[in-house]
């Protein structure tokens, strides 16, 4: 597995652009966003644009050499993208995180 980011606080890894919900993010975006923290190797997540699909997914084209996942968050109306970064190195460490967060979203 990865290395831990070395972050203590969960919440430090969201962008403020999520916390402060300036846009009408699908529902329980934040809550999923604090769940996905909480796993050590995450460094980051960063809201994006959204999409036109009403499911949630990782988006297996766009997982990353760099340790970055991006996947849909989306509460049946509407979805945003959202980019994770992680101390993953190289594609088969970025899938096996890429793996837990699909848990995560399988959860929901």
């Amino acid at each position: 597995m990865p290395a831990s980011a070395n972050i203590e606080n969960p919440e430090d890894k969201i962008t403020s652009s999520l916390k402060k919900v300036k846009h009408h993010y699908p529902d329980n975006t934040l809550a999923f966003c604090q769940r996905v923290a909480q796993l050590p190797y995450v460094q980051a997540i960063i809201g994006g644009h959204f999409e036109n699909t009403t499911k949630a997914r990782i988006k297996d084209k766009k997982i990353s050499e760099d340790g970055i996942v991006q996947l849909l968050w989306a509460d049946g109306e509407k979805a945003v993208r959202l980019t994770i970064q992680t101390t993953a190195q190289g594609r088969p460490q970025t899938r096996k995180v890429a793996e837990q967060i699909r848990e995560l979203l399988e959860n929901e």
